[in-house]
């Protein structure tokens, strides 16, 4: 769908946003993976509830992944 993010769905990336099932893509060096769209953040995270501007629930919530990812040895992306 032109305009859309789509993405391997993770614990991490879904509670934040709205998102639709795709289907199952193959995904690099993962083999078949189910897909989404993501819509917009949910309104919860969003500084207006129009899901375009994630609020400091958003940021905290983030943040919080963040750490956790870096006290297990993984690397996280920060930026979005």
């Amino acid at each position: 769908m032109p305009g859309s993010t789509r993405l391997f769905l993770s614990a991490i990336v879904e509670p934040l946003f709205v998102t639709e099932f795709r289907g199952e893509l193959p995904a690099k060096n993962k083999g078949m993976a189910p897909m989404y769209f993501v819509h917009k953040i949910r309104p919860e995270f969003s500084q207006d509830g129009d899901g375009i501007r994630p609020n400091e629930a958003f940021e905290a919530w983030r943040n919080d992944m963040v750490e956790a990812a870096e006290a297990s040895g993984r690397s996280a992306r920060t930026t979005y």
